[in-house]
């Protein structure tokens, strides 16, 4: 359920995101304008981060769910 909830973001569109998301898509596509990229590259290279991250964190994520052998109680099944 998680990663359709993820990626649900990329489809969402803009107008319809909640606020504090937009906020933080602002502040980090502003970031990346400042440094140097171009209009349209600053919204190319944040939705391939964006879809990036959001395939790689489930992966992640994944790998962290332990067995019985788990040293950590929080990850254990």
């Amino acid at each position: 359920m998680v990663p359709l909830l993820a990626i649900r973001l990329l489809a969402t569109p803009p107008a319809r995101r909640p606020l504090p998301v937009l906020r933080t898509d602002e502040r980090v596509l502003a970031l990346q304008h400042a440094g140097g990229f171009s209009e349209s590259d600053t919204v190319l290279v944040h939705r391939r981060f964006t879809a990036w991250l959001l395939g790689y964190l489930p992966v992640e994520l994944r790998a962290m769910d332990g067995g019985p052998g788990e040293p950590d109680p929080a990850f254990r099944d």
